[in-house]
């Protein structure tokens, strides 16, 4: 008798099939993906389970941060529907010196949840390696280097030409297991030394529900583009988007917000009832507008040093959770 059988979705037959075959019909991976490992569990049973779990809780390998032609961490992990988010704090908002070293944070959000990891990686235009990552004193992150065709890696070491990739990520400290609503993790990234164009931040975040399952987890996926600025070009100041009625961090959407940097107008003044077409808010003044979350906000009043803005209704509350400076992306034009 031709058992077993097997019939799959698309109407494929299967009699007596080899366990490699029915593994490549289903898409799964059968072949290795690096030359050298760490670690290979023999079995699927409570230990070898436990054992790849433990294993795998340091951070992932390279080439799941979501860059070009990269998978983000839902490739290994299920993920379903969350409204939580992965942001990261800029400390001179959207642009880079060259050569000169930032300090960043990364957070992630999601109230449910209590277990973090992420990856993250900065590419030039071309998709080459962008500057260089050093991981937080805490023991909460650690660097990855990698080859260009993700076949070879090597951990907290410096990069080299044969291993250009630079990816920085969690470590099993920084999972920290248990820690609901959020976990923030700090390292720093020294640009390149010359002006390189835009160069882009790719990232990837697990929250996690802190089970064996995983059917509670949730991937947030986020990218930021930084570039040298240009004479006069506007650039906010360190922690000087706050709420407007009392200046403290947090805000809400629909909430009046302060921005404070240089060269953010080349006026002053707040609206005048000419701004108001139709009876409605102005969402530039004098050329300047200001987009939160991807939405144009109400433009109350400019200066070189200071917009005051109305945050739309529509915000989304996960991207403008906790400090503003660290969740909301800014932008100014001037025309």
């Amino acid at each position: 008798r031709d058992c077993p059988a097997l019939r799959l979705a698309d109407g494929t037959t299967l009699v007596r099939p080899q366990a490699r075959e029915l593994a490549q019909l289903l898409g799964l991976q059968t072949a290795p993906r690096f030359t050298q490992y760490d670690t290979i569990i023999v079995g699927g049973g409570p230990a070898g389970l436990a054992a790849a779990v433990y294993g795998a809780s340091g951070g992932a390998d390279s080439g799941y941060s979501g860059a070009p032609g990269e998978q983000n961490c839902a490739f290994c992990h299920s993920s379903s529907s969350g409204f939580g988010s992965v942001q990261i704090a800029f400390v001179n908002g959207s642009f880079y010196t060259p050569g000169a070293k930032q300090h960043l944070v990364l957070t992630i959000i999601d109230a449910p949840e209590q277990a973090w990891g992420f990856q993250l990686t900065a590419r030039t235009g071309s998709n080459n390696q962008a500057g260089n990552f050093i991981p937080g004193g805490e023991g909460f992150t650690r660097t990855v280097c990698a080859d260009t065709a993700l076949k070879k890696q090597s951990l907290d070491i410096a990069c080299t030409s044969a291993l250009p990739l630079q990816y920085i990520q969690h470590t099993l400290a920084g999972a920290r297991i248990g820690q609901k609503r959020s976990a923030q993790f700090e390292f720093d990234w020294t640009p390149p030394s010359s002006d390189v164009g835009a160069i882009t931040f790719y990232m990837s975040a697990v929250a996690a529900d802190g089970t064996s399952s995983g059917a509670g987890n949730h991937v947030y996926n986020q990218r930021y583009t930084l570039t040298v600025p240009l004479p006069n070009q506007p650039q906010l100041s360190k922690g000087g988007t706050v709420n407007a009625a009392n200046f403290d961090s947090a805000v809400s959407p629909g909430s009046w917000v302060t921005v404070q940097g240089t060269n953010l107008a080349n006026s002053t003044r707040p609206w005048g009832a000419a701004d108001f077409a139709s009876n409605r808010l102005p969402t530039t003044l004098d050329g300047v507008s200001v987009m939160i979350d991807g939405k144009p906000a109400y433009v109350s009043y400019v200066s070189p040093t200071q917009l005051n803005v109305l945050a739309l209704e529509e915000v989304n509350q996960a991207s403008i959770f906790g400090r503003i400076w660290d969740s909301i992306r800014l932008f100014f034009k001037k025309l």
